[in-house]
């Protein structure tokens, strides 16, 4: 009665996920599942087993089956089958993991544009989960769409002369930071367009420090020596500050006066993995330290250090 697309859908939307195995394991092996369950299905059918025997022949080859060894699914691609099954994301965001560089770059959120002045110049990241093409009067393409990002939703327009240039960035599921001036005329909200890209590129444009908070079991000459090794490999333009943890609400920053880094990916996840998880790495820019520091509690114990050489 459950067909195989059935089952497909099921295991892309996590309902399979009480079994053993990952989801990308459970996908490849449902056609040989699908096989074993009509062969015992066939013979019962013939009369050839009873109902016992095919509980027990059942445990006895799904034990004797092990799952196939193919790499699990990325954290996106997760996110994107369940998006696609279900409407919505279950088991997370795409954004989460930007959620700290969004806001260290200055980004707004959606819930920042409410109260803006007509005209006012934003930047913001989010997914882009809808892009409608249209044409105006004069024949001209331009496009409609949505912006979602952690906080909620903003309609977008894209007039002609910037559709023009971004269409190709313009893609449904993508995570990007726009550029554009919000409007918020005849009683609804809106960002116009004007510039689009991919948020790991915009990170990469626009950042100017790479920071990383160590804590403090980790401040020792290895660990120091193991994360400049690993920086010295991704070079760039952009400052390295180090936010260490002396003590408990007590933390110092100190910039690196040798070190350049390249805010990519690859660094901050590379960084992440050699403190076994323990280190946070994020980018921010001049703009967006300046509104952390404008939000900052008077109670909140942060001291700046100075230059070193490392």
């Amino acid at each position: 009665a459950v067909n195989r697309r059935c089952i497909e859908s099921l295991i892309k939307a996590g309902a399979y996920d009480c079994v053993p195995g990952h989801r990308a394991q459970l996908l490849e092996a449902l056609d040989r599942a699908l096989e074993m369950a009509q062969s015992v299905q066939m013979d019962r059918a013939r009369g050839q087993i009873s109902m016992f025997e095919m509980v027990e022949m059942q445990t006895q080859v799904v034990n004797d089956q092990s799952l196939p060894e193919v790499e699990e699914w990325t954290e996106r691609e997760r996110l994107a089958y369940e998006k696609d099954m279900l409407g919505f994301y279950l088991s997370g965001h795409p954004l989460e993991r930007y959620r700290t560089d969004l806001a260290e770059m200055g980004m707004r959120s959606v819930n920042d544009l409410e109260g803006l002045p007509d005209g006012a110049e934003v930047q913001i990241g989010g997914v882009l989960v809808e892009v409608k093409p249209h044409t105006t009067r004069d024949g001209r393409p331009m496009a409609f769409g949505t912006l979602e990002d952690l906080s909620g939703t903003i309609d977008l327009v894209v007039f002609s002369d910037n559709f023009e240039k971004l269409r190709e960035q313009l893609l449904v599921d993508e995570m990007v930071v726009l550029q554009g001036r919000f409007s918020a005329r005849n009683g609804r909200s809106s960002v116009q367009v004007e510039n689009v890209m991919p948020i790991e590129q915009a990170r990469e444009q626009l950042a100017d420090t790479v920071n990383v908070m160590l804590p403090g079991d980790l401040i020792r000459m290895e660990s120091l020596k193991s994360l400049r090794t690993l920086c010295l490999r991704h070079p760039g333009n952009c400052q390295l500050r180090l936010h260490l943890e002396l003590e408990r609400d007590h933390s110092t920053v100190v910039l690196s006066r040798q070190v350049q880094v390249l805010p990519s990916d690859a660094l901050l996840q590379e960084i992440v993995e050699i403190t076994g998880g323990r280190a946070n790495a994020w980018v921010s820019t001049e703009a967006g330290r300046a509104r952390r520091a404008a939000r900052r509690q008077p109670d909140d114990q942060v001291f700046e250090g100075g230059l070193v050489t490392a």
